[in-house]
């Protein structure tokens, strides 16, 4: 999938932060249903439902509902940025410390 990232294309940016993914609770889990996942292996990541108390369905491309009706990680890729800004913030604290140190 070619994914376009372009700021003449985008508007309303908004900016992430390392408070959003504190809320989050990343965890190790199996399917009870294979028609969800491998039942005989585990999985990682986070529940959609506490996804969307974060970032909505309806606002975000993150999550979908499938056709049952039931709330889905339809793009986990999009976790990555926030993990970015999240990394960005902690260096940032580092660093300040480190210069309050000298």
């Amino acid at each position: 999938t070619l994914f376009r990232s372009n700021n003449k294309e985008q508007h309303c940016i908004y900016v992430m932060s390392l408070e959003k993914i504190n809320k989050l609770n990343p965890a190790e889990y199996t399917y009870i249903d294979s028609k969800y996942g491998n039942t005989n292996k585990k999985s990682m990541g986070c529940m959609a439902q506490e996804l969307a108390a974060i970032w909505s369905e309806e606002e975000y491309v993150l999550l979908r509902k499938d056709e049952n009706g039931k709330l889905i990680v339809s793009n986990p890729d999009q976790l990555i940025y926030p993990l970015i800004k999240a990394v960005q913030e902690l260096s940032q604290k580092v660093e300040e410390l480190e210069n309050e140190r000298k």
